[in-house]
């Protein structure tokens, strides 16, 4: 009885490693980011407010920050009550923009459509300090019904992608059901602002006004199949983006197999009009490729990356 077990744990075994060792042999790993991207974000803005009062300021681009007595903590939770805070604030409303800053409009469960989105730090002199509770409005370009929810967004380093976690919607101030008017005519322009306005955010950090696409479509997977191995997840970034719905998402599965770059699961709409774009920094020296068409069922496109500088690329980036 003994040398049947010997025989059967062997057999297990041997099972076990080739099953292990065919799951090797698709040679696909998610994308790992490095530094493509740390030359092409944004710079960011500084606002200063003083801790303790009720504040209003403006970022360049029309995003609105509403400060309370109580809105910044320091390292131990207290509240700050004196002293100037500056506020680092970089802005991003169209999808280009975000996949300079190294983000995605896509959360666990699907597509988001977004009315934009901004990293935020806080310090007091050389120290960084939390948020407790304070008011951000998104500004748009006209009036909208559309509701949209706050969401927080998560980083596994300086150089990875954001990702998406929906607020506790169950809290008062992180749904608007709508735009409302903002008469101050704070940021860029003057007159009338419409707005997307939360009076009950949480976090500092990546923070996103966004709703969930609800898309009826057929769901696909596309690739985009680069010219040759020199063009690896540790150098290269892939961004599928919908201008329609302001949404953009990273291809982030790499197949070595294959030379090319896919989203994990089949979340793509069929039927929607799309721009890729292909950013790939080689020890400083950048390259780009963009295309546009209409997503098709299991469509394959081969990228023919170009070198670029990178002043022409973040130019590029910014009119999409």
């Amino acid at each position: 009885m003994k040398r049947i077990s010997i025989i059967l744990l062997a057999m297990i075994v041997t099972t076990t490693a080739a099953i292990i060792s065919c799951k090797k042999t698709n040679n696909t790993t998610t994308t790992v980011t490095t530094a493509v991207f740390s030359s092409l974000r944004s710079t960011p803005q500084t606002l200063s407010v003083i801790a303790g009062r009720d504040t209003t300021v403006y970022a360049a681009n029309g995003t609105m920050l509403h400060f309370y007595p109580n809105s910044f903590k320091n390292s131990t939770g207290n509240i700050i009550t004196s002293g100037t805070i500056n506020i680092q604030i970089r802005e991003m409303y169209k999808p280009g923009d975000m996949a300079l800053n190294g983000a995605t409009t896509t959360a666990d469960v699907g597509q988001l459509s977004s009315g934009g989105q901004v990293v935020i730090s806080a310090y007091l002199g050389t120290q960084e300090v939390t948020a407790n509770k304070y008011g951000i409005g998104f500004k748009q370009a006209g009036a909208s019904t559309q509701p949209m929810q706050l969401f927080y967004g998560t980083t596994n380093n300086n150089d990875s992608v954001a990702t998406w976690t929906i607020s506790d919607t169950t809290k008062t101030g992180t749904t608007s059901n709508g735009t409302v008017t903002d008469s101050t005519g704070g940021g860029t322009g003057s007159g009338v602002n419409f707005m997307y306005i939360f009076d009950s955010c949480t976090n500092f950090g990546w923070v996103n006004c966004d709703h969930f696409s609800g898309s009826t479509y057929t769901l696909t997977n596309i690739s985009v199949v680069m010219p040759d191995n020199s063009y690896t997840p540790a150098n290269t970034e892939v961004f599928l983006i919908f201008p329609t719905d302001n949404s953009v998402m990273q291809l982030d599965a790499y197949s070595s197999a294959n030379l090319s770059f896919s989203y994990i699961t089949n979340r793509i709409p069929e039927g929607l009009n799309y721009e890729i774009v292909v950013v790939t920094n080689k020890n400083q020296s950048y390259y780009y490729w963009s295309g546009t068409g209409t997503i098709t069922a299991h469509m394959s496109l081969n990228a023919a990356p170009a070198s670029e500088t990178l002043a022409d690329i973040i130019s590029r980036m910014h009119g999409l």
